[in-house]
């Protein structure tokens, strides 16, 4: 039996990681399509969200989407790096990002079903219910992720690496 492999900090796992850090690139660049400012690259920003290091822009649809997007990125990091540890798999950059990048387009495609769904009064109903304007304030945002052409949806969040990755 072998030495267990060393502890990584979560700023490693998640931010410094050579491959992970080409991934964050990745939605660094794509969060400075949505929004002005894209996030630097640090934990309290990226990993407990701290608002008081730097926000994502006014208001609370930006602030929501940019939780989402860090959320899925970080979800989808923490279940690479456990796979790698229980089995040994590598992954890459582009591996992070195809996990995350669909991941939110099931996201988007689950929040239209609910645009005009419960039209009734009930609890439930208002519950389910995501009013259109709301639905493209948070994912129409500037045709980056997703658009209606026509009245159809088209998702389509890109997936470039801004650059050569490696493995881990």
């Amino acid at each position: 039996a072998g030495e267990p492999p060393p502890c990584e900090t979560l700023s490693h796992v998640f931010l410094e990681c050579p491959v992970v850090k080409a991934a964050a690139e990745w939605l660094r660049q794509l969060w400075g399509r949505l929004a002005d400012a894209p996030p630097p690259l640090t934990a309290p920003v990226w990993v407990v969200g701290d608002k008081t290091v730097w926000s994502p822009g006014s208001g609370v649809i930006l602030w929501e989407l940019w939780t989402h997007l860090r959320l899925e990125f970080c979800r989808s990091v923490w279940r690479l790096t456990t796979r790698r540890a229980s089995t040994g798999q590598t992954f890459t950059a582009a591996a992070v990002v195809e996990m995350t990048a669909a991941e939110l387009e099931r996201s988007i495609r689950l929040d239209w079903a609910r645009v005009g769904a419960g039209q009734g009064s009930s609890v439930e109903d208002k519950r389910v219910r995501l009013e259109s304007a709301d639905y493209d304030d948070r994912w129409l945002l500037r045709g980056v992720l997703a658009d209606r052409d026509g009245g159809t949806l088209q998702v389509h969040v890109p997936r470039a690496l801004p650059g050569a990755e490696g493995e881990s």
